[in-house]
């Protein structure tokens, strides 16, 4: 009786200890009895709240939180550069937004604010930021040699929006010292409409997506219009920065647009700590994907592995994407 009741107490406990796996999700990415394993919890640094990248960050915690009913997901405020360091770390965050102009000269040892990447995993491209340098619409700036000696503003140091018009500048063989003053009018992005208003800026460059919030505030008083970048100038940012490349533009983005363009751009990109696991990187690949959410206007999977290579993610991701034509 008592070798009975021992044998029984046995097989209660094997049955309790293997359905006591916490950190993963039955049934999750693959069909019924498949296992993923995965944190107990998530934390996302984006960008600043209101910014595309956040609001991306948002969708991507509802989608992980309804695989992985156990897992909760944070979303932080952040920024290209500095959230590769974070992710790297994987103390304060362990997925994060930044930029391909951001993380393909990390990865290539050339981006000299980032300390360690390392243990920096990409994901894939999520969402198309759109470079665009903006005049009102009456002003004699047509070009980007007329903004010789004028007051521009390109966000703070630090910022993805500088790198891009330094590029944009440097391929119409100018730089910051061509403007007026000698450098850039420090302006956050959100005091654009203000500074146009109150007559202290003649241009702005701004990163994002297509009407551009900022600008459209701004085009509602005063019609606004885009600079054209030459295409030798693309072409040498092309050549020179592969982290970027050219989209074209219809008509009519704001008041003062009347004709179609060709801009630069770059991808918003999903990173990873590391030591996340494989399975479960490559499962939150899949989700964002196969969402089907607008914002995520470069996650398809015939974009999404634009900046993906095998050296730079992780085995299980890679494989993903190779099985669904993401990568070559």
């Amino acid at each position: 009786m008592k070798k009975a009741v021992a044998m029984l107490l046995a097989i209660c406990m094997a049955v309790g200890l293997a359905g006591c796996g916490g950190g993963s999700e039955p049934g999750a990415g693959g069909g019924e009895g498949t296992t993923i394993e995965h944190p107990s919890s998530i934390v996302i640094c984006a960008s600043n709240s209101g910014n595309i990248w956040y609001s991306c960050a948002v969708k991507i915690s509802e989608l992980l939180m309804k695989e992985f009913p156990d897992m909760s997901v944070t979303v932080i405020e952040g920024g290209g550069d500095a959230n590769i360091d974070v992710v790297n770390l994987g103390t304060d965050a362990q997925l994060g937004f930044t930029s391909s102009t951001s993380l393909v000269p990390a990865f290539a040892g050339e981006n000299e604010n980032v300390k360690d990447c390392s243990n920096v995993k990409a994901l894939m491209s999520v969402q198309m930021s759109y470079a665009q340098t903006a005049v009102l619409a009456s002003s004699d700036i047509h070009t980007f040699a007329d903004l010789a000696g004028k007051r521009v503003a390109a966000g703070t140091y630090g910022q993805v929006a500088m790198y891009t018009m330094n590029a944009l500048l440097e391929g119409h063989g100018m730089s910051e010292a061509d403007l007026a003053g000698g450098a850039y009018q420090i302006v956050s992005p959100s005091e654009y409409p203000d500074q146009f208003s109150d007559g202290h800026l003649d241009a702005c460059h701004i990163n994002g997506n297509l009407p551009m919030a900022t600008l459209v505030q701004i085009d509602s008083t005063d019609p606004i219009r885009l600079l054209q970048p030459t295409d030798e100038a693309l072409e040498h940012i092309l050549e020179k920065y592969p982290s970027f490349y050219t989209v074209d533009v219809p008509a009519n983005q704001y008041a003062g647009q009347p004709d179609p363009m060709k801009l630069l751009a770059y991808d918003g990109m999903l990173i990873a700590n590391g030591d996340l696991p494989g399975e479960f990187l490559a499962r939150v690949v899949e989700l964002i994907a196969e969402s089907g959410e607008e914002m995520f206007n470069r996650g398809s999977w015939e974009q999404c592995g634009t900046f993906v290579t095998q050296d730079n993610t992780a085995p299980e991701v890679y494989d993903l994407l190779k099985s669904k034509g993401s990568v070559s």
